[in-house]
């Protein structure tokens, strides 16, 4: 599929003839005003602009990510770090709902290590079971929870506590590709950590396709986006 508005200029074999695209050329300018595009990009929000339309969400960065990008660790040998939990909500339970997530997550200098993950497709209990176990678990000193779906009740429940500090992340509408290519250097200079299986032994490939998909399309950027602005946790 073609993008409404094209991202970079390209030429496109047709057989007979070629059919050379300019950047920002309209699809069909007959049927779309530039005026309202515009006023679509900046208004639409769920599903995005870029999404719906098929803008290039990577502004030509390749999101080539690999199994070596990611290196093991064993939480053992991990010493004692401030943590943070990032915690993504879905709407319900059943098979074709979203998944539930929650992390815990350290950092230590540049690298940040993916303590424990908890990921399930169930209701607003389960979910709000689990959360306090990690909090009693791992004891963080803050807490991001997606502020859509089930995430605004656990907000608050999460806060009737004193701690830990719990903050309401708003979705910003962009799709999970958009908000990671800002954090693929950080993924591909080996600084996210995933710990190694029970027994020390390595990452097995479905160990690693769930927590890939987790930490880095959704609570990854998020977590590192906020942590990268605090100086010191503690």
């Amino acid at each position: 599929m073609l993008p409404l508005v094209a991202t970079r200029t390209k030429i496109y074999d047709l057989g007979l003839t070629e059919w050379k695209r300019r950047k920002g050329d309209i699809l069909r300018p007959d049927a779309w005003a530039r005026k309202s595009i515009d006023s679509k990009r900046a208004k639409q929000i769920n599903p995005s602009f870029q999404l719906y339309y098929q803008q290039d969400v990577g502004n030509g960065v390749q999101l080539t990510i690999k199994r070596e990008h990611f290196l093991a660790f064993s939480p053992s040998s991990v010493p004692m770090l401030p943590i943070v939990l990032s915690v993504d909500c879905s709407q319900g339970a059943g098979s074709t709902r979203s998944f539930n997530v929650i992390q815990a997550w350290g950092r230590l200098g540049q690298d940040h290590f993916l303590l424990a993950q908890w990921r399930e497709q169930c209701g607003y209990a389960d979910l709000r079971s689990a959360y306090f176990k990690f909090v009693a678990r791992y004891r963080p000193c803050h807490v991001l929870i997606e502020d859509a779906a089930n995430g605004s009740a656990l907000i608050a429940d999460a806060r009737r506590r004193a701690r830990p500090v719990v903050q309401a992340v708003v979705p910003d509408g962009r799709p999970k590709a958009a908000r990671l290519v800002e954090h693929i250097p950080t993924i591909r200079k080996r600084h996210i950590l995933l710990p190694t299986r029970h027994g020390g032994g390595p990452i097995s490939r479905s160990s690693l396709n769930s927590l890939y998909h987790a930490s880095t399309t959704r609570s990854m950027p998020r977590r590192s986006i906020w942590i990268s602005r605090q100086p010191v946790l503690n």
